[in-house]
C-alpha cells in the first residue's frame, strides 16, 4: 500500500485536466479505505495513521476547489464521503459540508452523491452534538428546491430520486429523534414531516411496490417510542400524574408556556400519525378485507369477477388493485383455464381500459399482459388483442418501458404463434424506430421482432432481418449528418439495437443443445456454409457491405473511445453466438478489425472477442495460421503496454 505522504505530491496539482483531477479523486477516495482496512501492527500502523492525519488539511482544501468544477464534482463528493467515514472532525469538514448543502439544493446532477456525504455526517455519533450541523440541515431540507424535488418524485413517481429523498430525509430524523419530538410544532418540522410522511406514501402497494415507502417506517416507530419516553403523548390538558400506565417522565414541565407547548406538539404528533395511519392502511389493504377472506382455490374467478365489477363501477383504485393481485398469481394460472382469463380479451374490457387517462392503472394492466405469456401461448386467438393494447402504449413515455418488457416477454413466448403476424411486428418496430422511445424500451423492442424472426428456416429469416438492420443503418448515417456528439451518442444507441437483433435470433434451444450439436452448427458457421447458402439472397451482399462501413466508421471516428470498443465487441460477440452471416463480418475482417481495434485503444473487451473467436474459428484448421497471428500480435502489443505502463511509472518516481 503506497504511502499517505506520496499523496502530497498529487494533490497540489489542483487538477489541470479533467483525467488528471479523476485519478487524483479516485486515489483520495481508496486511501482512506484502504488504511482503515490495512493489516497493519506497530510502529508502521502509527506512522501510517499519522500521515492520513496531516494530510486532511491538504486533501479538503483540494476537495473545496474540485467540488467547484463541474466535470468533479460528483466523484469529488464521493471522495468527501470517504473521508467523512474514515474520521475526520466536523470542525475541519464544515466549510465542505455547507457547499454540500447547497449542491444538494441547486444540483440535481450530484443530488444523490450528495445525499450520501451527507448521511455519512449524521452517522458520525461525535457529530450529531454539533447544533450549527444540525440546523443547517434542517434549513437545506425544508428549503423550496427540496419540497419541490419531493413534490416531482411523487408526480412523476422518479423512485430513484424518491429513495434518495427518503433515505436522506429518515436518516435525519432518526439521528435527531429527540429534537424532532419535542420541536413538532415548528413550522420547519412540520414541513419535515410533512415529506416523509408523503414519502412514506410513495405509489405502490405493500408488500410489493415499498421500495421508498418502507424506508421511513422505522422512523414513526422510533418517533411513536420518543413522543412517549418525553410525555407528549398522551396529550395532556392539565398537568399530570404518572400513573404507571405510560413512560411519562417523573419530572413534568410546571410551566404554563412550556405545558402549552407540549399540548400542540402531542396534538401535531397526533395529526402526523392520523395520516400516517390512513397511508399504510390504503397502501397494504386493497381490496378490502372481505376480498383476502374469501381466498379460495377459485381466486382467478374471484378476481376477474372483481375486475369486471370495479370496471363498471368506475372504481379506479380497486380495480388497479385487482389487477395487481391477478399478475401475482398469475403462473398459477393453469394453460386449460378458458373461462375467465379470456374475457378479458374477448370483451370491450381492454379497449375501454387503452382510452382510461390513468397511468397507474394502465401500467398495471401491461404488467399482467405480460405476466400471461405463457396462457396467451396456448390461446393464440387473443394474441391481436393483447398486441393492440400494448402496442400504442409504447408511444407514451411513462408507459413505454412496461409495455416494451411485455411485449418482449410476449414475443419471446409466443414466437412460434406470432410468425403469421410478422408483418404487423414489423411495421410496429417502424413506428416505434421513428418515436422517441426511451433507448433501452427501444432495444427490447428490437429484441422481440428478432425472436419472432428467429422461428423462420434461415432462408427465409433473412428479408425481415435485412429490413430490420437497414432501418438501424438509416439511423446511423442520419446521426452522422449532426454533429459530433449526436453521431456519437447515435452511433451507441444503434450498436445496442444491433446486439439486441443478434440476441433475439438466438434459439431459446440454445442452451439445452448438445455440446456435439453445438459444435456443429459453428463448424457450419465457421467454415462459411452458412454464408454460401445466403450470398444469392438478393440484398444480402448490400446489408453486409453496410455492416462493414458502420464497423469502419467507428473505428475511424471513436477508435480510442473505451464506451464505443465496449458496445462493438458486445456486438461481434453476440453476433457470433447467433451464427448469422447477415450480422458478422467475414474472417479475415473480424481478425483484422479485432487486431486494429486493440492496438487502437489496448482496451480488454478486445480480449474477450478474441477468446470467443478462437473457441468457434479454431475448429476449422484453415483459420488456424491467422488465429495464431493475431494471438501474437496481441500478446505482443499487451507486452509492449505493460513494458511503456512501468517505464512511465519509474520515472514518475
Amino acid at each position: 500500500m503506497s504511502s499517505p505522504r506520496q499523496a502530497s505530491f498529487l494533490v497540489p496539482i489542483r487538477s489541470k485536466s479533467k483525467l488528471l483531477a479523476t485519478v487524483i479523486l479516485e486515489y483520495l477516495t481508496l486511501l482512506p479505505q484502504e488504511v482503515s482496512n490495512a493489516d497493519l501492527t506497530g510502529t508502521r500502523r502509527v506512522q501510517i495513521l499519522q500521515e492520513c492525519k496531516d494530510a486532511i488539511p491538504l486533501v479538503l482544501s483540494t476537495l473545496a476547489t474540485l467540488l467547484h468544477q463541474s466535470q468533479s464534482t460528483e466523484i469529488a463528493l464521493k471522495c468527501f464521503a470517504s473521508w467523512i467515514q474514515y474520521g475526520i472532525d466536523i470542525e475541519q469538514a464544515y466549510p465542505l459540508l455547507e457547499q454540500t448543502m447547497k449542491l444538494l439544493v441547486s444540483n440535481d446532477d450530484v443530488l444523490e452523491v450528495a445525499a450520501e456525504a451527507l448521511i455519512e455526517g449524521m452517522q458520525q455519533s461525535t457529530w450529531s452534538n454539533y447544533q450549527n450541523f444540525r440546523n443547517g440541515l434542517l434549513v437545506s431540507f425544508t428549503s423550496d428546491a427540496i419540497m419541490l424535488k419531493c413534490k416531482t418524485s411523487l408526480e412523476e413517481e422518479d423512485e430513484i430520486l424518491g429513495r434518495a429523498l427518503a433515505k436522506l430525509l429518515t436518516t435525519f430524523a432518526e439521528t435527531y429523534v429527540d429534537d424532532i419530538a419535542g420541536q413538532l410544532a415548528l413550522p420547519e418540522i412540520r414541513n419535515l414531516m410533512t415529506m416523509i410522511l408523503q414519502l412514506t406514501g410513495f405509489p405502490g402497494f405493500y408488500p410489493v411496490d415499498q421500495a421508498v415507502s418502507e424506508i421511513p417506517l422505522n422512523f414513526w416507530f422510533m418517533l411513536q417510542e420518543t413522543l412517549f419516553d418525553q410525555g407528549l403523548i398522551p396529550v395532556r390538558h392539565a398537568a399530570a400524574i404518572p400513573d404507571g400506565d405510560d413512560d411519562i417522565s417523573l419530572t413534568q414541565p410546571t410551566d404554563n408556556e412550556q405545558l402549552a407547548w407540549n399540548r400542540q406538539c402531542g396534538e401535531t404528533a397526533l395529526a402526523l400519525y392520523r395520516d400516517l395511519l390512513g397511508i399504510i392502511e390504503q397502501k397494504s389493504v386493497f381490496p378490502g378485507s372481505s376480498v383476502w377472506q374469501s381466498w379460495t382455490k377459485a381466486v382467478v374467478v374471484t378476481w376477474t369477477n372483481h375486475i369486471f365489477a370495479y370496471m363498471q363501477q368506475g372504481a379506479t383504485l380497486p380495480l388497479e388493485a385487482s389487477l395487481f393481485c391477478l399478475r401475482m398469481v398469475s403462473e398459477e394460472i393453469p394453460a386449460s383455464e378458458n373461462d375467465h382469463i379470456s374475457k378479458l380479451f374477448a370483451s370491450t374490457f381492454l379497449s375501454q381500459l387503452a382510452s382510461d387517462p390513468n397511468i397507474r392503472l394502465r401500467n398495471t394492466c401491461l404488467g399482467l399482459l405480460g405476466s400471461l405469456a405463457d396462457w396467451l401461448n396456448e390461446h393464440p386467438q387473443y394474441l391481436v388483442s393483447a398486441m393492440n393494447f400494448i402496442v400504442p402504449c409504447m408511444g407514451e413515455p411513462r408507459l413505454s418501458m412496461q409495455a416494451a418488457n411485455s411485449f418482449a416477454n410476449i414475443c419471446n413466448t409466443c414466437r412460434a404463434s406470432l410468425i403469421d403476424n410478422l408483418d404487423s411486428l414489423m411495421a410496429v418496430y417502424g413506428s416505434t424506430s421513428a418515436s422517441t422511445m426511451e433507448p433501452l424500451a427501444m432495444h427490447k423492442v428490437v429484441e422481440s421482432v428478432a425472436a419472432v424472426i428467429q422461428v423462420l428456416p434461415i432462408e427465409r429469416s433473412l428479408r425481415p432481418l435485412m429490413t430490420l438492420t437497414a432501418s438501424i443503418f438509416q439511423a446511423i448515417e442520419y446521426g452522422f449528418q449532426q454533429d459530433q456528439e449526436m453521431a456519437r451518442t447515435t452511433m451507441l444507441s444503434q450498436l445496442k439495437n444491433l446486439t439486441a437483433c443478434c440476441k433475439g435470433i438466438q434459439s431459446p434451444d440454445d442452451d439445452y443443445a448438445s455440446l456435439s450439436e453445438r459444435n456443429r452448427q459453428f463448424d457450419a458457421f465457421a467454415s462459411g456454409q452458412l454464408s454460401a447458402m445466403c450470398t444469392q439472397v438478393e440484398g444480402f451482399q448490400e446489408t453486409t457491405a453496410s455492416l462493414q462501413h458502420v464497423i469502419q466508421q467507428c473505428m475511424l471516428h471513436w477508435s480510442k473511445d473505451e464506451d464505443i470498443a465496449r458496445i462493438l465487441t458486445q456486438f461481434l460477440e453476440a453476433g457470433i453466438r447467433s451464427m448469422s452471416p447477415l450480422l458478422t463480418l467475414t474472417f479475415s475482417d473480424l481478425t483484422h478489425l479485432i487486431d486494429s481495434g486493440y492496438k487502437a485503444g489496448r482496451f480488454a473487451y478486445w480480449l474477450e472477442t478474441t477468446s470467443l473467436v478462437i473457441t468457434v474459428y479454431g475448429g476449422h484448421p484453415p483459420h488456424l495460421p491467422v488465429l495464431c497471428s493475431l494471438f501474437d500480435s496481441l500478446t505482443t502489443c499487451t507486452f509492449q503496454g505493460i513494458t511503456s505502463t512501468a517505464g512511465k511509472n519509474k520515472s514518475m518516481e
